[in-house]
C-alpha cells in the first residue's frame, strides 16, 4: 500500500511539474491550424495541378531557370498557406516540390560546370532576385520584421536585457517549483528513513534551497545505480548455464553489495573469475533475456522464497530445455516441488508459459543460432533444436 501511494504521489507531482513548465498548454496549442478541405474529387485536381508544373519543368529542360522554379514554387506556397490543397492531396506536395528542385539543381549544377565566371555571377543574380521575389510575394512582411529585428539586436543593452529575462524566467520557474520539490524531497526521507519526522530540518532546508541540483544529483545517481546494476546482471547471466535461470539470493545481494558500495564492473568480474565461473554465452541474447526479465511485472518473485505459513497447495513452472526432441513439442509443465533458483511462483503472477516458449524460443532461433555462426568463439552445442517445457 505504501508503495502505491508513493508512486502515485509521484505522478502527481510529475503532472504537476510539466504543467508549470507549459507542456500541456503547449500539446493543446501545438496545431491550431485549420485541417486541411477534403474535396468532391479527393484530391485528383490538385494533383493534376502539381503534375502539370512537374511536366513543364520537364519540357523545358535546361532552361529551366531560377525565375521558373521560383514562380512555381511561390504558385504552389501560397495554394498551401490559403489551404486550398485536398487532404488526400497533401502528402503529394511536398514530393513535387522536391522534385521541381531536383531539376533546378541540375541545372544549377550543368551551368556552374559549363560557364565561365562572368557568366555564373549573372546567373546567382538572377537566382537571388527571383529568391526575393518569392519571398516578398509568400511572406511579404518578412522583409519588415527583418529590418527591425536586426534594429533591435544593434540597439545598446539588448544582449543584457535578454540575460535579465533569462534570470526573471529562471527565478519564476525555481519559485513554481518550489512546493514541488519540498513535498519530493519529504517522500524521499520518508522512503530512506521510514519516518516523517525529519531529524536535521537545518540540512532538508540547505537541500531545499538548493533543490535543483540536489534532484539532479540524485537522479543521475539513480540511473548510474540501474546502469551498474543492470550491466553487472548481464556479467552474471552470461556464466549461467541457463541464461532464462532466476539468481539466488545469494547472487542478488553480491551484485547490490557492488553496487552500494561503488565498485567497478571490471571488479565485478574480477570476483566471478575468482569464483571460477567462465563465460558461457554471447553478449546480446544474454541482453534480450535481461531486458525481457527487467520488463516482467515487479510481482514476480525472482528469487523463489516460498513462504513456509502457506497451507494451500501452490505449483511452480519451471523452464527445461530439451536437446533434439520430437518436433513441435510445447508441454507446460506444472509440478509441485521443492522451489529452486529458476522457478516461477504461479500464483503470485498469472504468468502464460506459452508465451515464455515462444519467446525463449525466438532467442534461440535467432539471435543464439546467429551469433554461434558469425562469432566463432561461441561455445556450440550439438546440433540441438532448442523446445521449452
Amino acid at each position: 500500500m505504501r508503495k502505491v501511494v508513493s508512486i502515485s504521489i509521484k505522478m502527481l507531482l510529475a503532472a504537476f511539474f510539466l504543467y508549470n513548465i507549459g507542456f500541456f498548454s503547449f500539446i493543446i496549442n501545438i496545431d491550431k491550424s485549420q485541417p486541411p478541405p477534403i474535396k468532391d474529387d479527393h484530391g485528383k485536381a490538385d494533383i493534376q495541378y502539381l503534375n502539370e508544373k512537374i511536366a513543364r519543368a520537364e519540357k523545358m529542360g535546361n532552361n529551366y531557370g531560377p525565375e521558373e522554379y521560383f514562380s512555381d514554387l511561390s504558385d504552389i506556397r501560397l495554394k498551401e498557406k490559403e489551404n486550398d490543397f485536398d487532404r488526400f492531396a497533401i502528402t503529394y506536395v511536398q514530393n513535387s516540390v522536391q522534385t521541381l528542385n531536383s531539376f533546378f539543381h541540375n541545372n544549377l549544377t550543368r551551368y556552374r560546370r559549363n560557364s565561365s565566371d562572368a557568366e555564373y555571377k549573372i546567373f546567382m543574380a538572377r537566382l537571388s532576385g527571383a529568391q526575393e521575389k518569392h519571398e516578398s510575394i509568400v511572406d511579404p512582411e518578412a522583409k519588415q520584421r527583418a529590418i527591425e529585428f536586426k534594429a533591435k539586436v544593434d540597439a545598446p543593452g539588448f544582449w543584457f536585457g535578454v540575460f535579465l529575462s533569462f534570470l526573471s524566467w529562471l527565478f519564476s520557474f525555481y519559485c513554481e517549483n518550489l512546493l514541488l520539490a519540498f513535498v519530493l524531497l519529504w517522500l524521499w526521507w520518508y522512503q530512506d528513513r521510514d519516518k516523517i519526522k525529519i531529524n536535521n530540518p537545518v540540512s532538508f532546508m540547505v537541500c531545499l534551497v538548493l533543490y535543483p541540483v540536489v534532484i539532479i544529483r540524485v537522479w543521475i545517481q539513480s540511473v548510474q545505480r540501474g546502469a551498474r546494476m543492470f550491466a553487472m546482471n548481464i556479467e552474471l547471466r552470461r556464466r549461467q548455464a541457463n541464461i532464462f535461470a532466476l539468481f539466488s539470493e545469494d547472487e542478488w545481494a553480491d551484485i547490490k553489495h557492488f553496487v552500494d558500495r561503488d565498485l567497478r564492473l571490471s571488479d565485478y568480474r574480477n570476483y566471478l573469475d575468482n569464483q571460477h565461473l567462465v563465460r558461457r554465452h554471447s553478449l546480446i541474447p544474454v541482453v534480450a533475456v535481461s531486458i525481457f526479465f527487467l520488463l516482467m511485472p515487479s510481482v514476480v518473485d525472482a528469487k523463489g522464497v516460498v513462504l513456509s505459513d502457506i497451507n494451500h497447495v501452490r505449483f511452480f513452472s519451471e523452464v527445461h530445455m530439451l536437446t533434439n526432441p520430437p518436433p513441435i513439442l510445447e508441454q507446460s509443465c506444472f509440478k509441485q516441488d521443492v522451489v529452486r533458483d529458476n522457478v516461477f511462483v504461479a500464483d503470485e503472477v498469472l504468468f502464460l508459459e506459452r508465451e515464455v516458449v515462444l519467446y525463449a524460443n525466438f532467442i534461440w532461433r535467432f539471435i543464439i543460432y546467429n551469433s554461434s555462426k558469425q562469432k566463432p568463439g561461441f561455445i556450440k552445442n550439438p546440433d540441438p533444436i532448442p523446445l521449452f517445457c
